[in-house]
């Protein structure tokens, strides 16, 4: 498992400006369509694009605080949050 950190550092300004979920109108053409091939997460048109509260450069800190306030051990809080990337990138690349 790892976090997949895809929206810019500083959030998505036009889902920032529309105050996270006027732009999903625009998203949703791509969600139905991973629906429509059957990937399992996609089953339900998403309330907005970013998570409120996650659009912002400060929302890495946020997802790991949860990790460890849910009980997940400071070691494995870090492999979730790029330690498995890098392991599989040094494995695969190393």
């Amino acid at each position: 498992m790892g976090i997949a950190n895809d929206f810019p550092c500083g959030g998505e300004p036009r889902v920032q400006v529309t105050g996270n979920d006027g732009a999903v109108e625009n998203y949703l053409p791509w969600w139905r369509e991973m629906r429509g091939r059957g990937l399992l997460g996609f089953e339900n048109d998403p309330p907005h694009v970013a998570f409120p509260g996650l659009n912002s450069i400060d929302r890495m800190e946020r997802i790991h605080d949860a990790l460890l306030a849910s009980g997940l051990r400071s070691s494995d809080a870090a492999k979730v949050m790029g330690g498995n990337w890098l392991r599989v990138l040094t494995d695969v690349l190393g």
